[in-house]
């Protein structure tokens, strides 16, 4: 994990640029199918969350 740490942080701000981009269509456009997008929205909302808090464990493993 700890020589992974930089994909970690570009993963999260991938999910965080893919979550923004649903809400933003979800919000203001018209979208096909608008529960299906806001649903990957949200996954990709915990996921984030998830990565943000493993990339901090291992950062802070690695200071140690």
């Amino acid at each position: 994990m700890r020589q992974n740490l930089d994909l970690i942080l570009v993963g999260a701000l991938y999910k965080l640029a893919y979550s923004a981009a649903v809400f933003y269509y979800w919000l203001f456009e018209t979208v096909p199918h608008p529960i299906f997008v806001a649903l990957f929205g949200v996954a990709d909302l915990v996921f984030l969350v998830l990565m943000a808090e493993c990339y901090l464990f291992v950062r802070k493993a690695v200071r140690s």
